[in-house]
């Protein structure tokens, strides 16, 4: 599900779906899928829907992607930022919005 984005600067809709698709298949590619289980089964998680993987951050040349898991849902909230950006600010900046992200999106 996507939600929106808020845009201030060149980032079209182009480039907000393919970095939804992106993220998408980050989290929850089957390669990824394979890791959780692998990493559940080394640290001896019970097998359960719950993911493993709950934040990432990227960067590319230009940017940095910050990516945190909604609580009991199966989303993500994104922020991208340029660069140079403080780390510690994006974190703090998508952390602050969880819960309002959360609560909008259904079980």
């Amino acid at each position: 599900m996507m939600l929106g984005g808020h845009f201030k600067s060149n980032f079209t809709t182009d480039h907000f779906e393919a970095v939804s698709a992106a993220i998408t298949n980050l989290y929850r590619g089957r390669e990824t899928l394979r890791v959780e289980e692998l990493v559940k089964i080394q640290r001896g998680i019970e097998d359960s829907d719950e993911h493993y993987m709950q934040e990432v951050q990227f960067s590319t040349a230009a940017l940095h992607h910050f990516v945190v898991k909604l609580p009991e849902r199966e989303a993500v909230l994104c922020l991208v930022t340029r660069k140079p950006g403080n780390i510690g600010m994006g974190w703090s900046a998508i952390k602050s919005r969880v819960a309002a992200a959360t609560a909008l999106v259904p079980f």
